[in-house]
């Protein structure tokens, strides 16, 4: 196996004879036995996500950024038609290692104000925008902080104003995509990782044995 520096995996010398046969496996289609699916095809948002550790293993971290920023994706692809791609990188603390500057749209954990209006505060993200590698590299600029369990009517917007996306209608959702909106809407936000977030880290239930 190679591991890119986007946090991509690339299977080579497959034989032209076994790729069908490597494709069909569980680790690359359902996930079943597995923490989770390795899609050979992601989606335009899920292919170039990119993230630190996050606080179930760093303690710099202010917020878990690894499922968070998956599950964000996810439901992103499933509610909006993208033409184009699009980086979003997550970063725990302002060491960023998840380098959310960057990146198309940049997430720097923080904690934020509770959006209900209740004491205390919450796992949010400042989020950056415009950043670029290449020739023309540029650093993104910060533009809002935003609750983590508030982004995805935020980012929504972002891809529609920013990246000209189009919200999906109702009846263009799949039941994979209904599914993600799911996973998104009961996810468990300030629980810094742990079982309930990572299921293969508590009783190894989805762990190949």
């Amino acid at each position: 196996l190679e591991a890119t520096v986007e946090q991509n995996y690339i299977i080579p010398n497959v034989p032209d004879a076994k790729v069908g046969s490597l494709l069909a496996e569980p680790l690359l289609t359902t996930g079943k036995g597995f923490a989770a699916a390795f899609r050979p095809n992601p989606g335009r948002l899920v292919k170039d996500l990119v993230s630190c550790t996050g606080n179930q293993f760093c303690a710099l971290a202010l917020i878990e950024t690894k499922a968070t920023g998956k599950a964000l994706a996810e439901a992103l692809e499933a509610t909006v038609d993208m033409s184009r791609d699009v980086r979003m990188h997550w970063t725990g603390c302002t060491n960023t290692c998840g380098q959310v500057q960057v990146a198309d749209i940049g997430f720097l954990g923080c904690q934020t104000k509770n959006p209900d209006g209740s004491k205390g505060n919450v796992d949010g993200v400042k989020v950056f925008l415009g950043g670029n590698i290449g020739h023309d590299a540029s650093l993104g600029k910060e533009v809002a902080k935003v609750a983590c369990s508030e982004l995805l009517p935020y980012t929504q917007g972002l891809l529609v104003e920013k990246f000209g996306a189009k919200i999906k209608s109702e009846g263009d959702i799949t039941e994979e995509g209904r599914a993600a909106l799911k996973k998104w809407e009961d996810f468990p936000f300030n629980s810094g990782g742990g079982p309930s977030v990572f299921p293969a880290n508590g009783n190894g239930e989805y762990v190949k044995q």
